[in-house]
């Protein structure tokens, strides 16, 4: 059962205006030349495709959300810490 599949009692229709999220991932780090990490960076994208009109309400919730640090979310998006 996939992730829509659980939230609607209509999973084609939902799998059919939203695909299945990208997680792009990019991570930095500098490495002294004693091996020693001197410095390291993550960041990250999750990137959904969605064919629902308006401007729809989503929720996000994380369980530790302290790592967040410069974050923009699109309009529709409610952070809830």
């Amino acid at each position: 059962m996939g992730m829509i599949d659980k939230l609607t009692t209509k999973p084609n229709m939902m799998q059919e205006r939203i695909a299945p999220p990208n997680i792009v991932k990019q991570m930095d780090a500098t490495i002294n030349r004693g091996g020693t990490l001197v410095k390291c960076e993550i960041n990250g994208e999750v990137q959904v495709n969605s064919h629902i009109t308006g401007l729809p309400n989503l929720t996000l919730l994380f369980v530790n959300h302290s790592f967040l640090d410069d974050v923009r979310f699109h309009p529709c998006v409610r952070f809830r810490p």
